[in-house]
């Protein structure tokens, strides 16, 4: 869906990204309804004993977005939800993200409306998500983009193929898409940039699982 490399052509994606987030939310606007929402910035944050900071790869990042996405998927009350709600924002590109708000919402509406369109992206795949999360990320591949945005931000992609629950000899890719940022927080050096999500994809068209073939075979 998604090919852009360039900066101008990786923030196109906002036409993209709006009407994603502006339609899922059309589900969603009950986990806003009376939430004080946080504004969220990029900074170092650690969930499951990972330090996403300036040290931490792509995989690790990508890796803690799924698990909490798998958790938001499967949460049983509002509190689960609001924990696996908080992890994904910790690791969004939120900078990068804010930049592309209509101005009819606020920083953290905007955030929050496109942050929490993703999980419901991969809810048919949970099970071979779960799978993938249990293999210790390494079916996860990195797939790293010539050029940057025009901040001079690099960008890559971690691919990861899922199974598709109705054809166990088929599946889809999903893509994540990764920006290098520099953190928001105060007290920063300067020239530290951090891996953060700005949004997700899945490549057109079903394809034959590698897996699944050779095992029917």
């Amino acid at each position: 869906m998604h090919t852009c490399i360039r900066a101008t052509r990786c923030l196109s994606a906002a036409g993209w990204l709006g009407l994603l987030a502006i339609c899922a939310s059309c589900g969603r606007d009950v986990r806003m309804a009376g939430k004080a929402l946080q504004d969220v910035r990029v900074r170092a944050v650690e969930h499951g004993g990972v330090r996403l900071d300036e040290q931490a790869t792509p995989q690790q990042v990508a890796t803690v977005l799924l698990s909490a996405m798998l958790d938001d998927i499967r949460a049983t009350d509002a509190a689960e939800r609001e924990q696996a709600a908080e992890v994904q924002l910790d690791v969004c590109a939120a900078s990068t993200i804010a930049a592309l708000r209509p101005a009819v919402y606020s920083r953290p509406e905007w955030l929050f409306r496109t942050v929490s369109s993703w999980a419901p992206m991969i809810s048919k795949y949970q099970d071979s998500l779960e799978t993938a999360l249990g293999e210790a990320g390494s079916r996860l591949e990195v797939v790293h983009r010539s050029g940057a945005t025009k901040d001079g931000d690099e960008v890559c992609d971690v691919r990861l193929e899922l199974q598709d629950p109705d054809d166990a000899r088929a599946g889809v890719v999903l893509r994540i898409r990764l920006i290098h940022v520099a953190p928001e927080e105060s007290g920063s050096t300067g020239g530290v940039k951090y891996w953060r999500v700005f949004n997700l994809f899945f490549e057109a068209g079903v394809r034959s699982l590698h897996r699944a073939e050779r095992a029917s075979g």
